[in-house]
């Protein structure tokens, strides 16, 4: 049974394999979620705030088992968590950092592209205390961290479509 959680704790964390790639992982991640984000467009209620509850819902649900996912899988080590196959962080920061993209009107591949520049600069650079959360060295700074640099994206990605 615990090969079994370690299994599925991995293949979650990883998103699918993905953070077994070598060299880019974040990145490829990033760029993978982005359909599987887009394509969400099409189910969530047309109503604004209930488009935004049920990304908040979608985020918080994949949080949660993410955080699990990093103690229960046998590729991570106790006391170096951040290990860069653990890409699902980098799903869940896209799913914020595109959220404005679920409210456009007139979508374009570049809104995309900008979501996508826009969260990968947080990440990698970690300005505004990302780097701060990042040290924490858990499975809740492996996650956080990427959250915080989602929302940042997001904010600069909504500026940009109300002026």
């Amino acid at each position: 049974m615990k090969a079994l959680v370690s299994f599925v704790s991995t293949l979650y964390i990883s998103f699918f394999y993905v953070g077994f790639v070598s060299g880019g992982q974040g990145t490829l991640a990033s760029i993978i979620s982005l359909p599987f984000i887009l394509s969400i467009a099409s189910v969530l209620p047309p109503e604004p705030s209930l488009r935004m509850g049920w990304v908040v819902g979608i985020v918080l649900i994949l949080s949660a088992f993410a955080i699990p996912a990093i103690v229960h899988s046998n590729h991570v080590p106790v006391k170096d968590c951040d290990q860069p196959l653990i890409v699902i962080d980098e799903v869940i920061g896209m799913l914020i950092a595109a959220s404005p993209l679920l409210f456009v009107q007139s979508y374009s591949v570049l809104h995309s592209l900008g979501a996508l520049a826009l969260f990968r600069i947080f990440d990698i650079w970690k300005p505004l205390g990302i780097a701060k959360i990042d040290r924490w060295n858990s499975p809740y700074g492996v996650v956080l961290d990427d959250i915080v640099a989602g929302g940042f994206a997001a904010a600069i990605l909504s500026a940009f479509f109300v002026l």
